[in-house]
């Protein structure tokens, strides 16, 4: 008998909680559907199939024809069903017991739909870190997959990793295989022949050798060029063809067939890694995300401040609980915890702001049924001390029945702005910085003699209430395109906070700081006071600004409010000004002068974002875009829109000015 091998096709399909609609149906009939329908033809290739829960959920509404196709793919031993955690989140930095929660959801739910009980799980990412094992042994998981590069870093030579290993940790086991990084690399990019004869040159006498290509499912025609190419000029058939007519030597087997019938190679020890590009993108580690996106992290403390909420209301033993209500809080937690807005590579992932809501809507329901559990002393309170976003500094949460705000004290900015009738946070903004891409995206366009001048860069996160003091002759076109001059020390300066007395939740911050006027470095002292409503979704602001130096001061206050609507135009949504004939679009670039008020209205979420002012305001708005890489191409995205609410103030030696204004959420009139 010639040497041989055996060889492991997994594919992994997966699609985000509150992606669009034609997004998934296009993939659907460009990679998902017609990959089955190959596969169907060839009844000699067997393939390990993972699907992600978002997806699974959409295609059993929408795409019931995929569905069934899966499962009579599985019912004739062609396709293994891969599990995972349900809704695709990083593993690692989400609690244990939704890493658990997550994968029995996801297996019980495979279980049901296709008549198999899975022991392989995916891994979103194929993010690992040590401590996984224990997680992945508890939910029932056997078997794993990472990229040869992980085995790599543990020191293992490339011809060893055609097997698999075990790991473990605290004495908790599970197997790794590793996934053959030249087939994952060339497959279905270089010509089919290519890959086999890769696959020939591994085979032995034995035949005891597994190589394993493992990777989206989305390259086999969703990728751009690639319907073409995979389906048009028929590289699947082509290659399953090749397949079958090697089965001699080659032989097609799932990860289970080849775990039961083959001891492992050893134990191993795996550092924290992943794939080439994502260690590429996040800097070597994907925790990196954390560190240079505000916005994620604020987002993913977020969710594990919810995932403590919801263990508290619904806890697992003890008191008894409500079965509907705690399985509705989970699964809106766990849909929170979808990975994809948390970081950012060659695909949208943070950029995408339809990505950031629809986590942040589910983290939002979540809470509000656990909170409706829980009894009113273990409740949050209306006024709270935490660090949310674990920089080491306290910041203050005010919450009403209507509203909840977290602010903080770098700034005395509002970092969460969530309105709990809608479940919609409006500080799901992002700041403009540079990107590595952004030098190679000029450097191309120089070359097409097209140069590229979309590149704005923020110098502070897009939160609201923040504090300028800006110079004379500062316009609207600099504050839009971050070349201000600024003259205080405000904007990432720290403020001291205290709760305000009263029936109502609010804060008063305060700051000593300084402005430059002229050539003086004038001491002036902030005084900012945010008190929600009781009664409705508003919040109270006012300001106070005491120049503690002996010389007259002219200044020049702004107050920079960032929000985020479901989009710019279109629909009804646009910037109305109380007796102005029509609204501008949320992405307009306009001045207004000596306002009494100004709303943001957006049909699509029932909403008017309402100024109300106490004395007449001057105001600029404009929009925040950011230019981001795509597969190939160059994406400039509407983020958020930005209000600057601004006065020009005179103030002498010992004295002081105030203004305040109101931010009310209101239902639009029908």
């Amino acid at each position: 008998m010639p040497p041989s091998i055996q060889f492991a096709f997994v594919v992994h399909n997966h699609q985000p909680i509150g992606n669009l609609d034609w997004v998934i149906g296009q993939a659907c009939e460009q990679a998902y559907l017609p990959f089955l329908e190959a596969l169907q033809r060839h009844p000699g290739v067997t393939v390990g199939l993972h699907q992600t829960g978002p997806l699974l959920k959409w295609m059993d509404e929408r795409r019931p024809d995929i569905f069934d196709l899966v499962r009579a793919l599985a019912d004739a031993g062609q396709v293994e069903i891969v599990t995972g955690a349900m809704y695709e989140p990083i593993l690692p930095v989400i609690p244990q017991r939704d890493q658990v929660g997550q994968i029995r959801q996801m297996t019980g739910y495979l279980e049901q739909r296709f008549g198999q009980s899975p022991r392989g799980g995916w891994l979103a990412e194929r993010i690992w870190e040590p401590s996984l094992p224990g997680a992945l042994a508890e939910a029932g998981i056997v078997y794993t997959l990472l990229d040869q590069r992980h085995f790599q870093a543990a020191g293992t030579a490339d011809e060893n990793s055609l097997g698999y290993f075990i790991t473990e940790d605290q004495g908790a086991t599970v197997a790794v295989f590793p996934i053959n990084e030249t087939l994952r690399c060339g497959i279905p990019f270089e010509p089919p022949e290519k890959s086999i004869d890769y696959l020939r040159s591994l085979a032995t006498d034995g035949g005891d050798r597994l190589a394993v290509f493992a990777d989206d499912g989305e390259k086999f025609g969703d990728w751009p060029g690639t319907h073409d190419w995979v389906y048009g000029q028929g590289w699947l058939e082509q290659f399953f063809s090749l397949v079958e007519a090697n089965g001699d030597w080659l032989r097609p087997t799932t990860l289970g067939a080849y775990l039961d019938s083959h001891p492992p190679q050893g134990r191993i020890y795996l550092p924290c890694a992943s794939y080439p590009e994502m260690e590429k993108w996040s800097g070597g580690f994907w925790r990196h995300f954390l560190a240079r996106y505000s916005e994620a992290n604020v987002m993913h403390k977020k969710m594990l401040w919810v995932s403590d909420l919801v263990a508290r209301a619904f806890p697992e033993s003890g008191r008894s609980v409500d079965a509907e209500a705690a399985a509705s809080a989970r699964d809106d937690l766990w849909r929170g915890q979808c990975n994809c807005p948390y970081w950012h590579g060659v695909f949208g992932g943070l950029y995408l702001p339809h990505l950031r809501a629809a986590n942040y809507r589910h983290l939002l329901r979540a809470e509000r049924t656990a909170i409706a559990a829980l009894p009113a002393r273990r409740s949050p309170p209306a006024v709270a001390h935490l660090d949310l976003d674990a920089d080491g500094r306290e910041e203050a949460m005010l919450r009403s029945a209507h509203l909840g705000l977290v602010v903080h004290s770098v700034g005395g900015a509002i970092m969460l702005l969530e309105d709990y009738r809608r479940d919609w946070n409006l500080q799901a903004t992002l700041a403009r910085r540079p990107e590595r891409y952004h030098e190679e995206m000029r450097a191309k366009a120089a070359e097409k003699g097209e140069p590229l001048d979309e590149f704005r860069y923020d110098w502070h996160p897009r939160w609201s209430a923040l504090d300028h003091f800006f110079g004379a002759g500062t316009t609207l076109e600099a504050m839009a395109d971050a070349r201000w001059l600024e003259q205080g020390d405000f904007v990432t300066g720290s403020y001291g906070w205290k709760r305000v007395s009263g029936r109502d939740a609010g804060v008063i911050l305060h700051r000593d700081g300084h402005v430059w006027v002229g050539d003086w470095w004038a001491p002036v002292a902030l005084e900012k006071e945010i008190r929600l409503a009781r009664d409705r979704a508003a919040a109270a602001v006012s300001l106070r600004v005491a120049n503690l130096g002996d010389r007259d001061a002219e200044l020049w206050l702004g107050s920079e409010w960032n929000l985020a609507l479901s989009g710019p135009r279109g629909e009804g949504r646009g910037y109305h000004v109380a007796g102005a004939a029509a609204g501008l679009d949320l992405d307009a670039r306009a001045e207004h002068q000596r306002l009494d008020d100004l709303a943001l209205v957006d049909p699509w979420l029932d909403l008017s974002v309402r100024f109300q002012f106490g004395q007449p305001t001057d105001v600029w708005t404009f929009p925040v875009e950011t230019v981001s890489q795509g597969v190939e191409t160059i994406d400039k995205i509407f983020q958020h829109s930005a209000v600057i609410l601004h006065w020009g103030i005179s103030v002498g030696p010992g004295e002081s000015w105030e203004t305040d204004f109101t931010l009310t959420l209101e239902a639009l009139q029908s």
